[in-house]
């Protein structure tokens, strides 16, 4: 026998034996595969998952009692209404330090006619830190029927210790007013850096309407 031979019936025979192992293992798993399809799967699941063996409550079983279920919940939300409020008026929101502010004129007077009036008023910074101090505008708006409001300016700006800031009020009248007079305030908010507390201040306006006009009611148009 040749070299040749011997190596081709060497390589012939590891051929064979690879195709044997391949249809061998080809046949396990099929033979697994039945096995599993054929069997309930129940058997196969984890071990975990189970069924439930409790019955269903059909809803004409369920008895309730309203008195009961309720009390419970009376007496836990006065409770709790209790303690809020004891909270809320114990943590009231407080600056991290006093802010105070003083304001020159004390009250503002406009006298409106025809003509446009505008009122400078000064705010000063008593407080021994730097505060921000913004306009907020008008509380009231019955003064806005006999005239047109604007203040300015409407920025928030930081006045230093002694410091003061000039903001103007302009008040543009209307042909008629159907008021005489009235007494509105001006809001201002001021509040430290860093901190979420804003205290409010009201600068009181007192306006007269020389365009004031009495309106007719329908009893006077009768008479």
């Amino acid at each position: 026998m040749t070299c040749f031979s011997v190596i081709f019936s060497i390589i012939s025979s590891a051929g064979i034996l690879h195709i044997q192992l391949f249809y061998k293992s080809n046949y396990i798993l099929i033979s697994r595969l039945q096995i599993i399809m054929s069997s309930k799967s129940e058997k196969f699941l984890p071990q975990v998952i189970s069924r439930n063996t409790h019955e269903k409550i059909k809803p004409e079983n369920i008895t309730i009692n309203i008195e009961d279920a309720c009390l419970p919940f009376k007496k836990q939300s006065s409770e709790v209404k209790k303690y809020k409020n004891h909270v809320h008026a114990l943590a009231q929101p407080r600056p991290i330090h006093p802010i105070t502010i003083t304001w020159s004129p004390d009250i503002l007077n406009f006298t409106l006619d025809n003509t446009a009036v505008t009122k400078r008023l000064t705010l000063l910074n008593v407080c021994p830190r730097s505060i921000y101090i913004h306009c907020c505008g008008l509380l009231n708006d019955e003064a806005r029927l006999g005239a047109h409001w604007h203040c300015y300016p409407r920025t928030r700006f930081l006045l230093a210790p002694g410091v003061g800031a000039r903001i103007f009020i302009r008040a543009k009248p209307k042909e008629m007013c159907p008021i005489s007079t009235s007494r509105i305030g001006l809001q201002v908010a001021a509040a430290y850096k860093r901190d979420y507390v804003i205290a409010y201040f009201m600068i009181p306006i007192q306006v007269q309407f020389r365009n004031y006009v009495m309106l007719e009611t329908k009893q006077d148009s009768s008479d």
